[in-house]
């Protein structure tokens, strides 16, 4: 009886170490394939690239990459709230406005852990990702016509260990989709 009970045990755990191992690897180490370049902007110290990319199963995902201009700022995690913690800080965020018919399928993805930085003097720690670029995606059903024009919303806020600056909040992307 306690053969087929280890036997059992066993194959569950192989099943659950596969399963974590599948879902680990498909969202951190997945190919994109950039499909079309949608807009470029450098404002308040950070260089946004946004993008139609394509993964290895053929999910289209909307990919926005963000890279501060100065060396050592960091961005702070899309699960930041909207209005920071006490105020301070941003998340940062790829949105989609319009049409209605370009329907996320997930949610937004980041390409970087998350970090907790804690500061002495407002005695609170945030999340952040690591110095530098950070790509964030987001998997979407495109709408049958093509092209079409969209609307999204880029927030986000860079930051050093001592210094921050201005926040993008909800600034709008038109774009044509291919």
């Amino acid at each position: 009886m306690r053969k087929p009970l280890i036997l059992i045990g066993g194959a569950v755990f192989l099943l659950v170490v596969l399963g974590v191992y599948t879902l680990l690897s498909r969202t951190s180490t997945a190919s994109f394939t950039v499909q079309q370049s949608l807009a470029k902007f450098t404002e308040k110290g950070v260089a946004v690239e946004v993008m139609v990319e394509k993964d290895q199963t053929g999910q289209t995902w909307l990919a926005g990459t963000f890279t501060p201009t100065k060396p050592r700022f960091h961005l702070y995690s899309k699960d930041l709230p909207r209005t920071g913690i006490s105020g301070v800080g941003r998340p940062t965020l790829l949105a989609v406005i319009a049409p209605a018919d370009l329907r996320p399928l997930g949610s937004l993805q980041a390409d970087q852990p998350v970090q907790e930085l804690y500061f002495d003097i407002l005695q609170q720690s945030f999340p952040v990702y690591p110095d530098g670029a950070v790509t964030v995606r987001l998997p979407i059903e495109k709408p049958a016509r093509s092209p079409i024009s969209i609307e999204l919303a880029i927030t986000y806020m860079a930051c050093s260990d001592t210094t921050c600056l201005a926040p993008v909040e909800n600034k709008r992307i038109s774009a044509t989709l291919r």
